[in-house]
């Protein structure tokens, strides 16, 4: 018996890997244009329902497409309202690969893995190159499949299996709870669908087993969307939650459904399955086609009645604002002057953050409001760093029109560059603060590295104003960093010789990081001196040197 267990888990883990392999091939798509187009098509009711449809037929996973809306919703590109829709309509897309699974797809699966999958190391497939991997893997999931077919049947027919089969007690209760407990690691609705299917096939599953173990998978993906997207928060949570709720209800419902048209001897769903085919595994595909449509139903029935209630379960947070750009637009890419100028007023607007890193360490308020812990506003920044140099390598992509232009972009890379090294040495200064034990010498040397790091980073704002007095200013102030930085480590360690070697240490590694600070603001007052210079120089000059 044990023989035929490798046939089994080699199935298993080729399907995956191919569900595995689509999903990737779907992230190598070029993000800001794939995020764009997604969410415009989330604006109008038909597009939504065909974009979640498609989404939910690559990916295999509802949850997944409520992931994928939950970073465009934090981008700015998608609202909850827009998003919903889009989620109800994949679970519709799962139907596509069990109906798949009636067809006689072995040849067509052994042709994809092999075609795909030379094309795919040689580079082969010229325009179409890019369609190569996902092709493979289509062709790996779907010999997962027979694999799996053929493994479980052969095992089936073992005597010793058979014994120990009819040992076990036949309960559709049982199935549910198995497919609801099976759809949480498995992470696929029609993956379990087609689990079960295939042990009905083996003659492991009854009819009525098989089909409590679909209606099981919805409530297994509730609780999966449910705790899997956990660290979600704000309006990124609510599109989770609500494929949760939605899936959640339909299971109950379904469960309700199945017992009631079983001891009430009436035809409700199952009923009228049997009047369409009398072909089992088609019957099977389409009670999996009404259950994701009870789903679909669900969705389009609470959408307008969820709005309080997901706000209630999870309120918007200052950190899901903090993550969003505020200038720069997808759209801007196809204009690569605006795209610059955007690019250059995120930058600014960056830097005018950082002081509130300083307020967050002295405990203080910025103008009467309120200042998030340091650790949320990192984060958050991290996040618009991410989304602008994606924005500006989708500029780099594009044609260029004058070598200007081409200086012009290299220089915002590398204020931008600059930046998250500034960004990166403020966070540590101000966590290092923050693990100081109180003590009257340590508030000394808190309140003295918050204000002269909080006059700095205003020179610098001033200075990405574009007046030349105010860039002479900040790169006058910035010229010295290394003597500066020993001159402040020799008076705090004889100013203060009652602090502790950890504390010494650690007011050392401040010192380092404010060092840093001062020589990429030196850096950085270059860029902007580049940008003040005529055109000619400029031309002639690298990013990040002074042309003068």
């Amino acid at each position: 018996m044990l023989e035929f267990l490798p046939i089994v888990l080699a199935g298993l883990g080729l399907y995956f890997m191919g569900v595995s392999g689509i999903r990737a091939s779907l992230q190598q798509v070029p993000g800001i244009r794939f995020r764009e187009s997604i969410g415009r098509a989330s604006r109008h009711p038909v597009l939504a329902a065909v974009t979640g449809f498609l989404l939910g037929t690559v990916t295999q996973t509802s949850i997944g497409v409520a992931v994928i809306f939950a970073g465009l919703i934090a981008r700015g590109l998608s609202t909850v309202r827009q998003a919903l829709p889009v989620i109800a309509w994949s679970n519709m897309g799962l139907v596509v690969l069990v109906f798949l699974n009636n067809l006689p797809v072995t040849q067509v699966a052994l042709f994809l893995i092999g075609f795909g999958g030379i094309c795919t190391n040689f580079g082969f497939g010229g325009r179409f190159r890019g369609l190569m991997p996902p092709l493979y893997s289509l062709g790996m999931l779907l010999y997962g499949l027979r694999l799996m077919k053929d493994g479980l049947y052969q095992l089936s027919e073992h005597p010793q299996f058979e014994s120990f089969m009819a040992q076990l007690p036949a309960s559709e209760l049982l199935a549910f709870a198995f497919g609801a407990l099976l759809r949480i690691p498995v992470q696929s609705t029609s993956a379990v669908a087609l689990i079960g299917i295939t042990m009905y096939e083996g003659r492991i599953f009854t009819e009525q087993e098989t089909i409590m173990l679909f209606y099981g998978t919805s409530l297994g993906t509730g609780f999966a969307a449910y705790f899997l997207t956990s660290h979600l928060k704000g309006e990124m949570r609510q599109v989770a939650l609500f494929e949760a709720i939605v899936n959640l209800s339909a299971g109950v419902l379904l469960l309700g459904f199945f017992y009631l048209e079983k001891l009430g001897h009436f035809s409700l769903l199952e009923g009228h399955v049997y009047n369409l085919t009398g072909h089992i595994q088609s019957r099977l595909a389409l009670v999996f086609f009404l259950q994701q449509s009870v789903c679909v139903a669900f969705a389009y029935l609470l959408m307008g009645r969820m709005s309080g209630i997901l706000e209630k379960l999870a309120p918007r947070t200052v950190e899901q604002d903090l993550s969003r750009p505020r200038f720069i637009q997808d759209e801007a890419v196809y204009d690569i002057e605006t795209g610059l100028s955007l690019a250059k007023q995120e930058i600014k607007g960056l830097v005018a953050r950082l002081p509130d890193y300083l307020r967050s360490a002295g405990c203080e308020s910025a103008g009467g409001r309120a200042v998030p812990p340091v650790a949320v506003q990192h984060q958050s920044f991290l996040a618009v760093i991410n989304e602008l140099q994606s924005f500006l390598a989708v500029l780099s992509d594009r044609r260029l029109k004058n070598h200007l232009t081409s200086v012009n972009l290299l220089q915002v890379q590398r204020r931008l560059d600059l930046l998250c090294g500034m960004e990166e040495a403020t966070f540590q200064v101000v966590h290092q603060l923050q693990g100081l034990k109180p003590s009257p010498a340590v508030a000394t040397i808190r309140h003295n590295v918050i204000e002269s790091l909080d006059a700095l980073l205003l020179t610098a704002l001033d200075a990405f104003g574009g007046q030349q007095e105010d860039i002479a200013i900040l790169e006058r102030l910035t010229s010295s960093p290394g003597e500066v930085a020993h001159r402040l480590r020799q008076d705090y360690m004889n100013a203060h010789e009652d602090l502790g070697h950890e504390e010494r240490a650690a007011v050392v590694a401040i010192i380092t990081q404010q060092e840093r600070v001062m020589w990429l603001l030196n850096q950085i007052s270059k860029t902007l001196e580049a940008h003040l210079a005529p055109t000619d120089s400029v031309c002639n000059t690298l990013p990040g040197e002074n042309p003068s």
